[in-house]
């Protein structure tokens, strides 16, 4: 018998709210205008710099305690607070580079925009004695990365600590995402 140690999650759940979508594309429109920009982990892409919006942020904070609800059995009631969030626009040739959100417990994604071919988020696992073992099984626990393939409206929280990045996108359309990091009140 096979004992799973350990397990790792990414949670994903769909919340389709074009209101908020068309807001979050009007604010990059604004903060492209205005040069509200910034390059952190964003390769010949487009980063803003974090915005303030309190519909959005609404929206974000009810999806995220959504999630958790549905996913996670806490010991006892949390509470949590929005440390930020910021829009990400990626092109042909953009991505993002290995990184991870220090300062928060979770963070997360919606995708406003999902062309074909746009770059996927990647999980990064860097354990290099499993990844020689993925060349023998294909078990998930050797996987050395793990790529979930994005769609409009999708919402992904994962661990803060967790290493990811946004593979190339091959797409001509641009993929529109806001992210944010989510603390719990201790």
């Amino acid at each position: 018998m096979k004992i799973l140690m350990f397990n790792k999650s990414v949670v994903s759940e769909e919340y389709k709210n074009i209101l908020i979508c068309n807001k979050i594309k009007k604010i990059l429109k604004e903060y492209k205008k205005d040069k509200k920009l910034r390059t952190k982990s964003n390769v010949h892409g487009i980063q803003t710099t974090d915005i303030k919006d309190r519909e959005v942020e609404t929206f974000i904070i009810n999806c995220f305690g959504d999630c958790i609800k549905k996913n996670y059995k806490p010991k006892k009631e949390i509470n949590f607070v929005l440390n930020n969030l910021w829009i990400n626009e990626n092109k042909k040739g953009s991505s993002n580079t290995a990184h991870t959100h220090p300062l928060s417990d979770f963070s997360g994604v919606y995708y406003v925009e999902v062309p074909k071919n746009s770059g996927q988020i990647s999980f990064q696992h860097f354990n290099m004695h499993d990844q020689n073992l993925a060349h023998f099984f294909h078990d998930s626990e050797f996987y050395d990365a793990f790529n979930i393939f994005n769609k409009k409206y999708q919402f992904l929280i994962f661990p803060s600590t967790y290493v990811h990045r946004v593979n190339l996108s091959n797409s001509l359309k641009s993929r529109i995402s806001i992210s944010f990091n989510v603390s719990i009140i201790r």
